[in-house]
Order: structure tokens, then C-alpha cells, then sequence
């Protein structure tokens, strides 16, 4: 019999893991699936937990979170997991779950979850940086987007806020980062598509969407092979209010300050310390050497139609 495992993040959805928890048991254990909950208490728990599954056993593993317990669970399976990874998305932003077409009510998609086989095999992202204070190189995969510079700040900003979730929040914390941010000198490389120069932002998508519903990555598929990258030039704060509205929609590719195209590989060092984020979580604020690839077919998802 299969054994569903639901980590539940209590405060995802600034508290709303907590509030729907009693019901969710409730439910499962009215029903007659193998199933097991573990409350995260503190960061990296979620990923820890996972990592400690035997390895000789297939559990469906059910975020009860948002896009970071999601992503801490994609870096506790690591590359070609025999895991498969579902999500009732009760967090801030939830764009793994858009990605997937597991947005809506928490008991509508754990009916689907539950009472359905169908699964899809996506893509990875992987992310290796060092910091201008060490010379180590940090490795963590994503399973929607990435993150370095302005867009990370302002993810930052947004999960220092206990009370705004999704758009709202995300607007609110990129009108305060444009009143801190200066852009830095960017050097590197997209597969053969050289770059250099002051850049507000590098957006990374296997995914559609960041911060909650932006198209940054209109054109990005989780399991095409590769990634999507969005590369927005240095812009005053006026180029940024009429930039970013045409970023919900993805039509944003049309302005002169947007560079984008697909890849596989890129290496690319920055001139200060940047801020970068995976799935909307914060890993460094001070990196400045970065190299990303897309794995391939790398990680078994619970989907609907």
C-alpha cells in the first residue's frame, strides 16, 4: 500500500499551516490510506526529515506549506528520487503549485491527491554559490525558480511581513527594495549567450511564475530540458514602475531593459555581493560567484489534469 507522508509547515500562510491541520487529520484518519504527518518546527526540518526516508521505500510526500517547504523537500530528495512530491499550497506564493496545476482549496486538491495516479516526471534546477566572505560552494536545487538581485531583496523584504501573502505582499516589498537597491556589475554567461554589465535582476525559471503570480518566465516548461532565463538591464525607478505591471502578464519581453532566452549551463560572477533566492527562500545575501544547470527528468510530481 502506498504511504503518504504530509509535512506540515504551521506557519506557512503566515499561521494557516496550524489552522488547517486538525481538519486535514481529521480527514485522513476517516479515510483508510497509510498515511503520516510530521510538523516542521524550524528551518531545514522538512529537508532533514525527507533525507532520512529509508531509501528502499516509494512514499508520496505531501507538502503542507508553500514554495519553501516545497523546496526544502525537493533538496531532502536530491537528483532521480524514487519519492513523488504532491502539495496542498497554503502558503504566500504558491507558484510550485501553479506550476503544477495544484492551485485552489486545500480539500479539493487532497481528494485529487488521494483518489488519483496521475504523475509527471519534471525537470530540476541546481544552484552552486560561493560568497565574497568564503570561498565554499553552497549547492541547492529548485523545483520553480530562481532568484539573484533585485528580485531576491525583495523576497527578502516580503518574508520579513506576518501579515501580507501573494500579490499584495510582493508589491509591497518591491516598492520598499527600490528605495534601498543598487544594481552590480554582472559577467558571465547563459550557454553561449555572453552577458556583462549593471543588471537589476537575473530571474531563473523552470516555472511560469515568482513572487506569487508574476510571469517573469512566460515562456518557461518544467520539463523541456531547460531553463528559462530573464535578465532585466540597470533601470531607474521609473523604468521599473512601467516594466514591473507588464510582468504579471509575461509581456514584459518586449522592452528594451529585458533580455531572455533558454539555457542548460551558466557560470556568471558579480562585482558586490547580490542577494539570491530559490523558491522564494533566501540562501545568501553576499554571493558573488554562481553557476546553474537544469537536471533533467529528475523529479516525480503528483499532477492534475
Amino acid at each position: 500500500m502506498v504511504k503518504y507522508i504530509f509535512i506540515v509547515n504551521p506557519i506557512a500562510g503566515k499561521g494557516r499551516g496550524k489552522k488547517i491541520a486538525p481538519e486535514l487529520k481529521s480527514i485522513l484518519d476517516n479515510s483508510t490510506y497509510n498515511y503520516e504527518l510530521f510538523f516542521t518546527s524550524k528551518k531545514n526540518d522538512a529537508m532533514n526529515f525527507v533525507s532520512g526516508l529509508p531509501k528502499s521505500e516509494n512514499y508520496f510526500v505531501i507538502a503542507v506549506g508553500g514554495d519553501g517547504t516545497v523546496n526544502e523537500i525537493v533538496n531532502g530528495f536530491g537528483e532521480n528520487s524514487k519519492n513523488t512530491l504532491g502539495v496542498l499550497p497554503i502558503g504566500s506564493g504558491n507558484d510550485f503549485a501553479r506550476s503544477i496545476n495544484l492551485l485552489g482549496d486545500w480539500k479539493l486538491i487532497l481528494n485529487s491527491i488521494l483518489k488519483s495516479n496521475l504523475t509527471k516526471t519534471i525537470d530540476l534546477g541546481l544552484i552552486n554559490f560561493t560568497e565574497s566572505n568564503n570561498t565554499v560552494y553552497h549547492q541547492r536545487y529548485f523545483a520553480c525558480n530562481c532568484g539573484i538581485g533585485f528580485d531576491a531583496q525583495v523576497a527578502y523584504i516580503a518574508n520579513q511581513n506576518s501579515i501580507l501573502r501573494g500579490l499584495p505582499l510582493y508589491l509591497l516589498s518591491v516598492f520598499k527594495t527600490m528605495r534601498i537597491f543598487k544594481s552590480a556589475d554582472f559577467s558571465g554567461s547563459f550557454d553561449n549567450f555572453e552577458f556583462d554589465g549593471k543588471k537589476l535582476l537575473i530571474a531563473i525559471g523552470n516555472g511560469v511564475t515568482s513572487g506569487g503570480g508574476f510571469k517573469l518566465n512566460p515562456n518557461a516548461n518544467n520539463s523541456d530540458g531547460l531553463l528559462d532565463f530573464c535578465i532585466a538591464k540597470d533601470m531607474s525607478n521609473i523604468d521599473i514602475l512601467k516594466v514591473l505591471p507588464k510582468a504579471i502578464g509575461g509581456n514584459h519581453l518586449t522592452s528594451r531593459l529585458i533580455e531572455y532566452g533558454t539555457f542548460s549551463k551558466s557560470e556568471f560572477s558579480v562585482s558586490d555581493p547580490v542577494y539570491i533566492h530559490i523558491d522564494g527562500e533566501v540562501v545568501s545575501r553576499f554571493a558573488n560567484q554562481i553557476k546553474i544547470e537544469i537536471i533533467p527528468k529528475s523529479l516525480k510530481v503528483i499532477v492534475r489534469d
